[in-house]
């Protein structure tokens, strides 16, 4: 009955929707890997700013999930490079972070503060994967 009920969470992921997940703390990072996962999203993950611009080249995600305190390139750094490039200037960005900032909040496409519910992560993906 378990796996019933999630073959049909799972129909309600986009077909072959792409998110990149950006976070430095490991734990974290799996988890929101491991969550979109099984609910059919083809997910890539990084651990900086910078790994993730190489990512956003490649993989070309429909949405990032990205942590703005992060070494080597945090979140807002990350942001700033990708609305200054014209290629993607209008990848959807949401930041996940703990740190209450209303002006981040309104900078970005969507935040989600950390600790963040499972079922608002959920559906703030599908809300911008379904409009990507």
């Amino acid at each position: 009955m378990a796996s019933q009920g999630h073959e049909e969470q799972q129909k309600h992921a986009p077909p072959h929707r792409r998110v990149l997940v950006v976070e430095d703390e490991d734990d974290i990072r799996d988890t929101l890997a491991d969550v979109l996962t099984a609910e059919g999203y083809v997910v890539e993950t990084a651990q900086n700013g910078l790994e993730a611009l190489a990512l956003v080249k490649s993989m070309e995600p429909d949405l990032v999930l990205v942590d703005l305190m992060m070494p080597v390139m945090n979140g807002w750094d990350f942001h700033r490079r990708i609305r200054q490039n014209p290629s993607t200037a209008g990848l959807r960005v949401v930041a996940v972070s703990a740190i209450q900032d209303d002006n981040s909040a309104e900078r970005f496409d969507g935040y989600l503060r950390k600790p963040f519910d499972i079922s608002a992560l959920l559906a703030t993906v599908q809300g911008f994967c379904r409009a990507a």
